[in-house]
């Protein structure tokens, strides 16, 4: 009965090991689009994700900056990634992402998924023509650009 008990374990123990290497080889991506490409947000970047939320316009603020937005008690101030981009869209309803440690959310056209990516998959992007897109991955036989919060936080706010 011991050895039968002896094998379970190891069994056991061999099956927790490959288990625990496969979660921390996955990495957690909200993806969305802006007009027809596919760009995504990592999990650990993210507190919230709203969908047809009224902002605040702002009139005097330089675009892609466009307003605010309370979201429970907290003031947040909008960027609107389709502007940013080049593709404008009029509408005071917008899908959020709220960042966190940052008082932030990114306005987007239109919510994908949230996929588990092998940190192998993951490509870097030498020359970048977006300084806070440095890398990406494929997903559904489509390229998803990472956007790079910090980098793009330290890019945009730095300059202002």
């Amino acid at each position: 009965m011991k050895k039968k008990e002896e094998k379970l374990k190891k069994r056991t123990a061999k099956i927790a090991k490959v288990s625990e290497k496969k979660v921390v080889d996955l990495k957690r991506y909200l993806s969305f689009y802006i007009g027809e490409k596919q760009f995504a947000v990592s999990d650990e970047e993210t507190s919230i994700i709203t969908q047809n939320t009224e902002i605040r316009i702002l009139s005097k603020l330089q675009p892609p900056l466009i307003g605010i937005v309370n979201f429970k008690g907290t003031i947040y101030s909008v960027i609107d990634l389709n502007l940013l981009f080049g593709k404008k869209i009029d509408s005071n309803v917008k899908n959020l992402i709220f960042l966190k440690n940052y008082y932030l959310a990114l306005s987007f056209t239109q919510i994908d998924d949230m996929v588990k990516i092998p940190l192998k998959t993951i490509k870097s992007i030498a020359n970048s023509d977006i300084e806070f897109v440095n890398s990406f991955f494929v997903s559904k036989n489509k390229d998803v650009y990472i956007i790079d919060v910090k980098e793009f936080y330290e890019t945009y706010f730095s300059s202002r």
